[in-house]
């Protein structure tokens, strides 16, 4: 069975050290959250994608929720605002 898109709203949209990064939350709760080679966010090519528990939340309190996608391509970040909703595309 192939799992299918995930929702994410994005947060926050960034180019540190000439890459382009979409930090993003999660819509939903889903047991069937997978990525692959060719995973996509809102069909554009990503490098990596790596979980950031140590932002912390208004309250203190650390935010397991929050993931940080790479961009192949740091001129496709122009698609990607805060508030905006995405999908991730295994």
């Amino acid at each position: 069975m192939t799992a299918s898109k995930l929702a994410f709203e994005v947060e926050q949209a960034i180019i540190i050290s000439n890459r382009a990064y979409v930090f993003a939350r999660p819509l939903e709760v889903r047991l069937d959250f997978q990525m692959t080679a060719d995973s996509k966010l809102s069909g554009y090519p990503i490098e990596q994608w790596l979980e950031i528990p140590r932002e912390a939340g208004v309250s203190g309190e650390q935010r397991y929720e929050l993931f940080a996608f790479c961009l192949k391509s740091v001129e496709e970040l122009q698609w990607f605002h805060a508030g905006s909703e995405i999908a991730l595309e295994p």
